[in-house]
């Protein structure tokens, strides 16, 4: 009886899985010009489908800063050479869960930083595009390169 009871319980999660349908967001204007965004429009109302993707890395990646990147900063010499405090720059963007903590983090820490919003700025997007910029946020640290973040890796390029 249980070996059914099973069975019948596999059969609906099975069954109720196959009817899940992925979302669609609009994008429509009403009659006043006002711009709304929904996944259900008006029929009488002309609507333009979004595409919508997440610029957030789900990991962390550290890895030097090579000789283009370089060039693209426009640095010449190391910060190590120069005898200067590490260089924070955060890429990234308003809505970004791991900026905000990132933002946070360096707020709390005293970590000077300078952060450049890619949606914002078009020279930030241009220079986050020409460092291989693929997510947010996008990190430099002195000569590293850190995509997404969490605590541990930064404070072992930071602090190290």
């Amino acid at each position: 009886m249980s070996a059914l009871k099973f069975c019948i319980g596999l059969f609906s999660v099975l069954l109720i899985n196959s009817f899940v349908v992925h979302a669609e967001i609009h994008k429509w204007a009403d009659e006043n010009g006002k711009v709304h965004y929904g996944d259900r429009p008006p029929v009488s109302e002309k609507i333009e489908q979004l595409e919508i993707s997440v610029d957030s890395f789900s990991s962390v990646e550290v890895r030097d800063l090579d000789e283009s990147d370089m060039a693209i900063l426009g640095r010449e010499q190391s910060n190590k050479q120069q005898g200067l405090a590490k260089k924070v720059v955060m890429y990234s963007i308003e809505s970004c869960g791991y900026c905000k903590k990132a933002k946070t983090y360096f707020n709390a820490n005293n970590v000077s930083f300078t952060e450049l919003d890619i949606n914002k700025s078009a020279s930030a997007k241009r220079q986050w595009k020409k460092l291989n910029g693929t997510g947010v946020p996008l990190i430099l640290i002195g000569e590293r390169k850190m995509r997404g973040f969490s605590i541990s890796s930064f404070e072992n390029i930071y602090f190290n």
